[in-house]
């Protein structure tokens, strides 16, 4: 629409123009035919000259430019025209788009759960221990090498960054979903981010809860993000604290007996602990000294005599031919267990391969497909850590974990859950390289009379 100012301007434009157009329309009349340079172009062009000339006297008024629709929605407070929008997509591709969302404020019953949330964790905060890196050792079941204990170090200070990294952004989240008017619902870019935040930082803290159980901070802190997980989705409210992170991929159910490798009768396959034992790595130097292991032998928890009986029974129970593979920090299992299979009492043909970190023997699982692993819990990158990886590259594997923790106290529903096949609780007899095999083979066979049994798939 012309405004009244644009109006009057194109009534003067037309009407000093009339003259002229009347000129020319006396001029030429309709169908005639008009010659170069004859007197009725002349007149033609005096008239156009007299047109031009009445037009150019009048101001004619500069009209402002259309508007281009706005590239927002048209739910935003303001308004951007396209033209002044910064160049994206195919001139300049490295500038993100950054779209405006509409607001969603957060309210009723759900503002309130969000409330109650965060009162919880402020009580978890208030009640909650010191860390406890600096007393890592308190808290181990037994003493472990200088190279075990520096990774146990760093595995705690990662844990610390996680938890300071992201419980800030998790706090503001329930502090203001809580408040009336202040809290909005979180789009999916941020669902997905405080998601993973909360997800990471509790697996890691039970990653490392499961080798310090009794360590009070990381209790707590278990309890905290167990929390604030649920909270964040109720969908997950109690399988965040009852069920598997990773599924098996197999039907087999959880029993302690079967899992503790315990006889099937129930009786303890352990030897008594002989009342000599090599305790320290420094004692393999004495060995050379037959006194020494005369003297290491004087009181052994099973005769030679009787452990070659025995052996032989155990073996028909076990499959030959093995490929083996020991995982642990301590050097005198792994040197008993080479010698082992080198002696054939691990069954015909077995070769053991020996690892001090589960770093090494993943890698080698892609040269080598292993008919058994044999792991210690607290051991650099071993252990549960290790298992997501190495499931992901041998889905039928068993793997049976060993430790000098006490049944009951490993965690064997963890090890259960995370893919583990059994658990195999040793004491030092394992360092008595002539009888420690005996209580391995006893623990194996159980293992394998239960596979058949219940046809386990591993």
């Amino acid at each position: 629409m012309l405004n009244t100012k644009q109006l009057l301007s194109f009534v003067l434009i037309a009407a000093s123009a009339w003259p002229a157009q009347n000129a020319v329309a006396q001029l030429v009349k309709p169908g005639s035919v008009v010659k170069a340079n004859s007197a009725l172009a002349k007149g033609l062009d005096k008239a156009a000259n007299q047109a031009l000339k009445a037009t150019a006297k009048v101001t004619i008024p500069a009209v402002a430019p259309k508007v281009a629709h706005s590239v927002y929605p048209s739910q935003a407070l303001s308004f951007i025209p396209s033209n002044k929008a910064p160049k994206n997509t195919v001139l300049n591709p490295k500038i993100p788009v950054t779209p405006r969302l509409e607001t969603v404020l957060i309210y009723g019953t759900e503002r309130e759960r969000y409330a109650a949330v965060r009162e919880e964790l402020q009580n978890l905060s208030i009640q909650m221990p010191k860390e406890q890196s600096a007393n890592i050792a308190n808290y181990l079941r037994h003493s472990v090498p200088p190279e075990t204990m520096r990774y146990m170090q760093e595995r705690y200070q990662q844990v610390l960054n996680l938890i300071n990294d992201h419980k800030q952004g998790v706090t503001a989240f329930f502090t203001y979903a809580s408040l009336p008017g202040e809290g909005r619902v979180p789009n999916m870019q941020e669902k997905n981010s405080l998601s993973s935040a909360m997800y990471n930082t509790l697996m890691a803290i039970r990653n490392l809860k499961a080798d310090l159980p009794d360590d009070p901070f990381l209790a707590m802190q278990d309890e905290y993000w167990a929390t604030a997980y649920e909270g964040f989705n109720p969908l997950l409210s109690g399988y965040i604290r009852t069920h598997a992170v990773m599924p098996r991929g197999d039907l087999r159910k959880f029993d302690h007996k079967e899992f503790d490798l315990m006889n099937p009768d129930g009786t303890d396959y352990v030897l008594p602990q002989a009342d000599t034992l090599i305790l320290d790595p420094d004692d393999l130097d004495e060995l050379d000294s037959y006194a020494y292991v005369r003297m290491r032998q004087q009181n052994p928890p099973i005769t030679p005599e009787n452990a070659a009986i025995e052996r032989t029974e155990l073996l028909k129970h076990i499959p030959a031919g093995m490929h083996i593979a020991v995982i642990n920090d301590d050097a005198l299992p792994l040197i008993n267990f080479k010698a082992w299979g080198d002696k054939g009492y691990l069954g015909e043909g077995a070769v053991v391969d020996t690892f001090k970190d589960g770093l090494q023997f993943l890698k080698s699982m892609k040269y080598v497909k292993y008919d058994l692993i044999l792991t210690d819990l607290l051991v650099p990158d071993g252990g549960k850590k290790m298992m997501k990886e190495l499931r992901a590259k041998d889905g039928r594997v068993p793997v049976i974990a060993m430790s000098k923790y006490d049944r009951g106290e490993a965690g064997e529903q963890g090890l259960f859950d995370v893919g583990m096949d059994g658990y195999l609780w040793y004491n030092n007899n394992v360092n008595e390289g002539a009888y420690g095999y005996i209580e391995v083979l006893r623990a194996l066979k159980n293992y394998y009379h239960y596979k058949g049994l219940h046809n386990w798939i591993r």
